[in-house]
């Protein structure tokens, strides 16, 4: 898996579950492969049908 942090890309050899379970809880599993620090999230917008998105 790669991790991107700070402009960073750092491969690890883990599951995206483990990963998960060693984070603090600033971070948020918001799809199967991807996991964000919802501190640096700035806005979101709504798009039709109900999804959004974190420009």
């Amino acid at each position: 898996m790669c991790v991107h942090a700070e402009g960073n890309v750092h491969i690890l050899r883990s599951t995206m579950k483990d990963l998960e379970a060693k984070l603090s809880s600033d971070f948020v599993r918001i799809h199967r492969s991807t996991i964000v620090n919802v501190r640096k999230i700035r806005a979101v917008d709504t798009l039709p049908k109900g999804s959004a998105i974190a420009p």
